[in-house]
């Protein structure tokens, strides 16, 4: 009798246990195949627009590569898939060549259909025309970048459009001419290239029409030692036109940067150019841009993509700009001024007040309108104060009306000559920092140090201001108490804040003491005043103790609150207790002339604590720093009980 083997039957087990737990796993929806998830990225996919570039040159060469940058910043946009090919033309050109590259592209893209082809310059061009029926069959192409184009050229193909380089030879020549009016003779720079033999018959067009009034020189497809001699050995009274330079009569191919460097090594002469290739040493020229033709072209492109037929677009060349370098234009001597209307300059130098003039203006024109403000808040405050002291000597006798008279008479005088000198310091500030800025030499660190003065100079103008324009609305009645709930150790920690990076920027010590705890601090008070009497006393505490430490608190005593504000600066002489809190008067004038201020915060920080149903003082000894005071009502805020 045969007996079961026990390993067979627990491997069995094993399995069947591993199977079910998959099972269970995939059924339960803990994983899925995310095929479902990327349907309609593959769908997207699949129904994307289908584009061939096809580059005459190689990938690097400058003229392609700005081509290249044109078509991009139109694609970048659109839901369009891209395939990228250079021929290299420049370094191989030859019929087994061509040949070669339609096997190439035939094994590339038989099994893709195109939407549309965008070709640049002339070989990508003439090689879709021979080969694109066979390659693709039926695809619309869009060119840029042709050379003399000839409709005759692709007349017998309705699928063909696109944007042609337009060029304006006797446009540059006129400009050397004018900007070099003693110029007798210019040579002209090209190669044996397609794009050199274009240039070639541009030329012999402007010299039929110039031939009595200036001499050119070709040096047409010569060496690198036979150009540089030529160039080194032209005349004076000469100028120089780099047609194009790309390829020697050996088979070395250049890029722009290179021939344009060789060029400027061998001659000190003004060079012009007709391609966009300013900005590595020629002077500028009327030029076409190869940017504008690609972005042209790949909207062509989108529009047979849609659906629009080639020959329904009519074939367009590419505008004309003048474009000239701002350094090779002051080797040269030749002043912008001298430039065409409307000339793009590159790396023109940075001026400050070219760039934000607009800004500049703004800010003077609301720094004059904030300056008649000032007067005419303290011509009204004039007024307003003459009328006050008017009422006041109606019932006195005449010996205290006439001394109230004088003093009045001189603190206005003193007020005055104070406020004039607060207003003349922050506007020479801001005028005189505005002047440096519009120097051209001046550096980047210098500007930014302007511009911080400039800021600090018009914020203590809005101090003063702000400053007028309370005591104005306090002398008028207009200001009222406006009594809300207030956390107030909220408020006194919102105060140390502000002011600690304030007094660690004047070495001192800043410190505080709340005393109510958390269950008792929320009152019935107007905030907004109290914050800003805190804020008088302490902007004063900073800015007159030159070492030590400033501390403020509070503590409930009955039903007031007592704030108290010490530091440990000069102090303040006996006599002047009483009149520090005054309007327009600060404590000492001969002690602290060297101080900022209008002498109306502490005027302004009474009038608040009177509205608020409160008093305010100062205990002091002279030499040994001050204690500014002052009461408010302790109201507290009801306590709400949920029921």
């Amino acid at each position: 009798m045969n007996s079961f083997d026990p390993k067979i039957i627990h491997n069995a087990l094993r399995y069947f246990c591993l199977a079910l737990i998959i099972s269970l796993f995939f059924s339960s929806g803990a994983y899925s195949f995310p095929l479902h998830q990327n349907t309609n990225q593959e769908f997207k996919l699949l129904t994307k627009k289908k584009v061939l570039i096809l580059h005459s040159y190689h990938e690097g060469f400058y003229w392609t590569d700005r081509i290249m940058k044109g078509i991009n910043t139109v694609f970048e946009n659109e839901d369009v898939e891209t395939f990228t090919n250079y021929m290299d033309t420049k370094r191989c050109s030859d019929s087994a060549y061509f040949q070669q590259l339609k096997d190439i592209y035939h094994h590339k893209y038989s099994n893709i259909q195109f939407d549309a082809i965008l070709s640049s310059d002339d070989n990508a061009l003439n090689f879709l025309i021979d080969y694109g029926d066979e390659l693709f069959p039926n695809v619309p192409i869009v060119f840029c970048g042709i050379n003399d184009f000839q409709p005759e050229r692709i007349q017998r193909n309705e699928n063909i459009t696109g944007i042609y380089e337009s060029y304006d030879v006797l446009g540059t020549v006129n400009l050397i001419r004018e900007l070099h009016p003693n110029i007798k003779e210019i040579a002209v720079i090209y190669d044996a290239t397609v794009s050199g033999m274009a240039f070639q018959n541009r030329m012999t067009r402007v010299e039929s029409i110039l031939k009595d009034s200036i001499d050119f020189k070709h040096l047409y497809d010569l060496d690198l030692k036979d150009l540089h001699m030529q160039l080194s050995n032209l005349p004076k009274d000469a100028a120089v036109i780099w047609g194009i330079y790309i390829r020697t009569p050996q088979g070395e191919v250049l890029t722009s940067e290179q021939s344009l460097e060789f060029t400027k090594s061998a001659t000190k002469l003004p060079i012009y150019c007709i391609w966009d290739v300013v900005g590595q040493g020629v002077i500028g020229g009327k030029i076409t841009s190869p940017v504008f033709q690609g972005e042209e072209a790949a909207k062509i492109a989108i529009r047979l993509i849609k659906g629009t037929k080639a020959n329904e677009i009519e074939v367009s060349g590419s505008p004309m700009i003048h474009k000239f370098d701002y350094n090779a234009l002051e080797n040269h001597g030749i002043s912008t001024s001298e430039l065409p209307e409307n000339s793009i300059i590159v790396n023109e130098s940075y001026s400050f007040f070219k760039q934000y003039k607009t800004l500049i203006w703004t800010v003077s024109i609301i720094i004059i309108v904030l300056v008649f403000i000032v007067l005419v808040l303290s011509h009204l405050l004039q007024k307003i104060n003459t009328t006050s002291k008017v009422l006041q000597i109606t019932n006195n006798r005449l010996a205290i009306a006439k001394e109230k008279a004088e003093e009045s008479d001189r603190l206005k005088t003193s007020f005055l000559a104070n406020l004039s000198h607060e207003i003349r310091t922050p506007m020479n500030g801001i005028i005189g920092f505005a002047e440096l800025l519009d120097y051209k030499e001046i550096t980047i660190e210098k500007q930014k140090r302007y511009l911080h003065m400039i800021k600090e100079s018009g914020h203590r103008m809005l101090v003063l201001i702000n400053n007028l324009v309370d005591i104005s609305k306090i002398e008028t009645g207009q200001i009222t108490c406006q009594t809300k709930t207030t956390n107030i150790n909220q408020l006194m920690d919102n105060t140390y804040d502000f002011f600690k990076p304030l007094a660690e920027k004047s070495n001192l010590s800043l410190a505080y003491q709340s005393q109510l705890p958390n269950t008792d601090c929320l009152i019935e008070i107007d905030s907004l005043h109290l914050e800003q009497v805190l804020t008088n006393l302490l902007t004063n505490a900073i800015k007159f103790t030159k070492e030590g430490q400033v501390h403020f608190s509070y503590q409930a005593q009955n039903d007031q609150l007592y704030f108290s504000v010490k530091d440990t600066g000069p102090g303040i002489h006996p006599e002047m207790k009483d009149i520090v809190f005054e309007r327009f008067r600060q404590a000492d004038t001969k002690a602290f002339h060297a101080e900022e201020g209008s002498g109306l915060g502490l005027a302004i920080s009474k009038s608040l604590i009177q509205l608020m149903g409160g008093e305010i003082g100062v205990n002091s000894t002279l030499g040994d720093g001050a204690e500014f005071y002052f009461t408010i009502p302790y109201v507290k805020t009801p306590q709400t009980v949920n029921s």
